[in-house]
């Protein structure tokens, strides 16, 4: 719009007619305006390609919290394929590592004295120190290990 407002007040060239004048101000309004819908579709490209890529990242971070427990990072299709009883994933995800039990246990250890701490606390405190989670069961689940070693 600025550009058409430029455009009309520029007063045509004395050594141009004017009616040239008048067909180079609407030559240069439909330039300005193929480059103002380019520059708006381009833009609007972008946008759409970032909340597309924005819900492709949700759905692949819904699909991981779905289908992996958090805190051992097995898939749901290992306790599906060996467990056939109650101890499935949803059952792992309850009772086995739930994500608070966890959560409450950290804060119960911070929030308890150093000098009142067992074996344990004092590994996990050490540990939750330096921000280390190898005391986490990584690839560990107590269904699938009684599964393995009690099947004979």
């Amino acid at each position: 719009l600025l550009f058409f407002f430029l455009m009309i007040r520029r007063p045509p060239r004395s050594t141009q007619s004017r009616s040239s004048a008048a067909s180079d101000v609407y030559k240069r309004q439909a330039f300005y305006f193929v480059v103002f819908v380019l520059i708006i579709q381009l833009l609007a490209g972008l946008i759409i390609d970032t909340f597309g890529t924005l819900r492709k990242e949700g759905e692949e971070r819904a699909n991981n919290l779905e289908n992996y427990c958090f805190i051992c990072g097995l898939h749901r299709d290992e306790f599906e394929r060996r467990i056939t009883n109650k101890s499935n994933f949803a059952y792992h995800i309850k009772f086995e590592h739930n994500l608070w039990n966890y959560f409450y246990y950290m804060a119960y250890i911070k929030s308890k004295q150093t000098t009142e701490y067992t074996g344990l606390e004092s590994y996990v405190h050490t540990k939750m120190e330096i921000d280390d989670i190898s005391w986490f069961p990584f690839n560990k689940a107590i269904s699938i290990y009684c599964l393995l070693y009690t099947s004979d």
